[in-house]
């Protein structure tokens, strides 16, 4: 699976992705960004979140 590989270099990112919902990871994939932090990766899963929440 390759959301397990995805944050393998760091495993505090690779922790905050892995406990987000499927659908947030599978838009996180797909984005093409890269994160340096968790917190900037629980940010941009909070926008997601939003966005999906207003459609």
């Amino acid at each position: 699976m390759a959301e397990s590989f995805f944050f393998s270099k760091n495993p505090e990112l690779d922790a905050c992705f892995n406990a987000l919902p499927k659908t947030i990871q599978e838009g996180i994939m797909q984005s093409g960004l890269e994160f340096s932090t968790a917190e900037e990766l629980r940010q941009f899963a909070r926008h997601l979140t939003e966005q999906g929440t207003q459609q």
